[in-house]
């Protein structure tokens, strides 16, 4: 492992090089970096973000873009704003853990109720297992309105009279 300073032209930013001699993959990996790297464990610290970066992109897109999508939510301070962020943290998290703790049946039930097909192209990520979650709240949430104002939901099949 090494790295230096490096200058672009016409760029008054600072920049670092990376290398890295990967035993795993037989080759010289080269990372370019904003951080500045002063020390061994700086750029060891580096190298394992950059190895991170997979799930990192994936808890980015399932929280931002496509599962739980903050981007959606508007609000306005940045009080409302840290309350949803550390919502949609612990909701990821809860989706994350029921992926890796519950037993493997219940959360194919769980895909299978979020649209998941048996197809051997389904993915498997958190967004199928998210929809399934959130259809079983959602029946929950209707049995739970249901038992509480048994009148409106007898009133509502019934022939007038």
């Amino acid at each position: 492992m090494g790295w230096f300073q490096v200058c672009l032209p016409d760029s008054h930013h600072e920049l670092w090089v990376l290398g890295i001699e990967s035993d795993l993959e037989s080759r010289t990996l080269t990372l370019l970096t904003n951080v500045p790297i002063l020390n061994e464990t700086l750029a060891q610290n580096i190298y394992n973000d950059w190895r991170l970066r997979r799930r990192i992109e994936h808890g980015y897109r399932f929280g931002q873009e496509q599962g739980l999508e903050v981007e959606d939510r508007r609000v306005h301070t940045v009080e409302r704003m840290r309350r949803l962020f550390a919502l949609v943290l612990v909701s990821a998290q809860f989706v994350f853990y029921i992926m890796k703790r519950w037993p493997p049946m219940a959360v194919l039930w769980l895909r299978k109720l979020g649209g998941k097909l048996g197809l051997k192209t389904d993915r498997d990520g958190p967004y199928v297992l998210l929809r399934g979650l959130s259809a079983v709240w959602q029946t929950v949430a209707t049995l739970s309105w249901t038992v509480s104002s048994p009148s409106l939901v007898t009133c509502v099949g019934a022939p007038e009279m």
